[in-house]
């Protein structure tokens, strides 16, 4: 008998002591989400979940509401959209917003117009504006959601770009993309900079197995990518961070060929980019008369804007000018690519689209955009889709980045190929071995949208796209 009491005693003390450890990281996870480290929260529940064996569905709605908007904050608006469905009657104001922007990402426009409807009386944060915005965009979405089936996107595995895009661009025989250095980088400490690598490429696409370090004289502390290249191959233009004072900035660099050394040399700044704005996203325009990019100027239309600048030397540009209100809109445009015809492909999550960035053609005349027009899907889709370059040597081939992954939240590289251009060069499409074709491009489905335990989280603030 003293034996069966002293056993309960014990259990009844573990048990205890387990409850009052879970309280404890409970309160902590309460902390990161306080500090808006949202990455933390969701490790902090996830342990939790596993050590205890807690059965989510059990926790308060307080601690589902503070998981599902540290998933939405963080871009994963797959199980931001799960885990808001266990708790949609509790919704109330922002989060009703958000509710909506997470199923209009997933691809459910339908269900999305229904929250958006909630979303005008309640939301403080968005003015019946941008919820109006919403609505139609969703509704125009819905209307526009079959697929060109002269368009063809295939995974590329050959980028490793640890699943962040800073896009990429075709120089020679090489396309130059971002990543890190070294090897088993665990990307959650975010203290790795990526630096310029490039893959060969033959007609458009790149040869598996060929990354290397781009360039041994492009060095920097911090990030580099978004990179251009005049249409002679001399100059090189690319996106890197730098420090002012105690913050940093994206700023445009450019460099020199040095046939000698077989590398770039002689790097400089543009000017223009010399103040406490952010530059970003370098495109040169064929006939080498200007450079786009994007900037977070002040005296812009909204967020991020495509901008223009009138280039007097390879090095030097002058009259910065904005590219005007059919092109930028109050939210972000970024990653401006200048075609042959003299078009301009740009990413926007202002314009209609099919969820967040979506891929955008502006066409000119005399210098002035008369139209733009959505790139549709399957180049486009609920996720973001950014950064689509055409390749020089084969205009029916191109790349794109896209986070259109299969986690929903990871940046990948796909190859674009246009079935009409490339039926007009009559080529044999080359499969390599690297390719994984798209098998569904919905974006959203209710079965796979369940939520059983909580994902380890990744490193993605929405609507980040600037490094």
């Amino acid at each position: 008998m003293i034996r069966l009491i002293v056993i309960l005693a014990l259990l009844t003390f573990c048990s205890a002591s387990q409850l009052y450890a879970q309280k404890a990281e409970l309160k902590l996870a309460l902390k990161y989400y306080s500090e808006a480290d949202y990455y933390q929260t969701l490790e902090m529940y996830r342990n939790i979940e596993k050590r205890y064996k807690m059965d989510f569905s059990k926790l308060s709605s307080v601690h589902k509401l503070h998981v599902a908007k540290s998933y939405y904050l963080l871009g994963d608006y797959k199980n931001a959209v799960a885990t808001f469905r266990l708790i949609e009657n509790l919704l109330e104001d922002d989060d009703i917003y958000y509710y909506a922007i997470s199923l209009r990402s997933r691809g459910d426009y339908e269900k999305a117009i229904v929250w958006f409807e909630k979303a005008k009386g309640e939301t403080k944060s968005f003015s019946l504006m941008e919820v109006y915005h919403q609505i139609d965009n969703c509704k125009w979405a819905y209307s526009h959601n079959l697929p060109d089936p002269n368009i063809v996107l295939t995974e590329s595995t050959s980028f490793k770009t640890y699943g962040k895009s800073l896009g990429v661009c075709y120089v020679g025989d090489k396309v130059v993309y971002s990543s890190f250095e070294g090897d088993d980088i665990d990307v959650t400490e975010g203290n790795h900079p990526r630096k310029l690598y490039c893959l060969n490429q033959v007609n458009g696409k790149v040869v598996p197995g060929t990354d290397r370090k781009y360039s041994n004289y492009i060095r920097n502390q911090f990030d580099e990518g978004a990179v251009a290249v005049s249409p002679d191959g001399k100059y090189l233009y690319y996106t890197k961070t730098v420090e002012l004072g105690m913050e940093k900035r994206t700023k445009i660099f450019v460099c020199e060929w040095d046939d000698k050394n077989s590398d770039w040399s002689k790097e400089r700044q543009l000017e223009f980019t010399m103040d406490e704005y952010n530059y970003a996203h370098p495109s040169i325009s064929f006939d080498y008369k200007y450079i786009y990019f994007s900037s977070d100027r002040n005296d812009g239309l909204g967020g991020k804007d495509i901008w223009y600048a009138e280039m007097i030397s390879p090095t030097e540009a002058i009259n910065v000018k904005n590219c005007g209100m059919l092109i930028n809109t109050f939210a972000d445009e970024i990653y401006p690519s200048c075609m042959a015809d003299g078009s301009l492909l740009f990413s926007s999550d202002g314009l209609y689209g099919f969820g967040g960035f979506d891929i955008f053609k502006a066409s000119f005349v005399n210098g002035v955009c008369t139209s733009v027009v959505n790139m549709m899907k399957p180049i486009n889709s609920p996720a973001d889709d950014f950064d689509y370059v055409v390749s020089p040597q084969r205009p029916a081939f191109g790349l794109l980045s896209s986070n259109n992954s299969k986690d929903g939240v990871s940046d990948v590289i796909f190859y674009v190929e246009n079935k009409l251009l490339s039926d007009k060069e009559k080529t044999i499409i080359d499969k390599r071995s690297d390719l994984e074709p798209i098998t569904n491009n919905k974006g959203y489905s209710e079965k796979n949208d369940s939520i059983f335990f909580i994902e380890k989280p990744k490193i993605r603030m929405r609507s980040i796209r600037y490094f």
